[in-house]
């Protein structure tokens, strides 16, 4: 009983700000990041999308989602309005670029090599020395990475990019997340423990992250909405469903 009336005024609540704040369309952007985000035919699926589609059911609406490139979503919310990005690392780097709801997860960046490559990264000196990392570019561990000085980046349009630079020889590492690498590496037509992490590099949460000019309102009652998740606990039971493996 106590539950339901939590539920009954969080929505209030939320449908109230919404009504009050909301004019025009949403435009909503991803990439293909399982199992976070990803496509399944014309639909896009995966946690995160699932908690945003959960999120407008709480605020009674509806907008279409879609899959870009990371760099092509990433532009677009930093500069239109009514513009939301997920999934985005919050880091200082990014935090006055952004509008945030979340967290929704956390994760690690790490440096992945072939399974059978005699490359040793003990520190980030190390991986600076390496002939060539590939990573996505403008994704949040190359901007900490050229932030820190390093000069060896390649920048890529997409994970599944920078997996097959690595496995045909043309890189020496990757970037990748320890609750995506399996999925990614996958999806490349690798086997999934043909790329091994050679060195923890961050630790980070991800976010759903909304342009400047995006009206507070719309933020807040996304937050709103996002609280009313974590107290009825569908947000839990999302993570339950997509991550028993990670």
């Amino acid at each position: 009983m106590q539950r339901m009336f939590l539920i009954i005024a969080a929505l209030s609540c939320c449908l109230f700000l919404f009504a009050e704040a909301y004019k025009g369309n949403l435009q909503i952007f991803t990439e293909e990041y399982p199992p976070l985000t990803f496509a399944v035919g014309e639909e896009v699926s995966g946690y995160a999308t699932d908690i945003v589609r959960e999120l407008m059911k709480v605020l009674g609406t509806k907008h279409p989602i879609k899959l870009l490139t990371w760099e092509s979503a990433y532009q677009r919310a930093l500069k239109e309005e009514n513009t939301v990005i997920y999934t985005i690392e919050r880091t200082p780097l990014r935090e006055k670029n952004f509008q945030w709801v979340g967290p929704l997860g956390e994760n690690s960046a790490g440096f992945y090599v072939k399974a059978e490559s005699k490359l040793k990264i003990t520190k980030l000196e190390d991986a600076k020395k390496l002939g060539s990392i590939a990573i996505v570019s403008n994704w949040f561990a190359e901007q900490q990475l050229l932030d820190l000085g390093f000069k060896n980046l390649i920048p890529t349009a997409s994970h599944e990019e920078s997996i097959q630079m690595v496995a045909s020889g043309k890189a020496n590492a990757v970037l990748l997340t320890d609750i995506t690498a399996k999925s990614l590496i996958k999806d490349a037509g690798l086997k999934p423990d043909s790329l091994i992490r050679a060195f923890t590099f961050s630790s980070t949460q991800y976010y759903i992250g909304f342009s400047l000019s995006t009206k507070k309102e719309i933020v807040k009652a996304w937050s709103k909405a996002f609280e009313v998740l974590e107290e009825t606990g569908v947000l839990a039971e999302l993570k339950s469903k997509w991550m028993k493996e990670n």
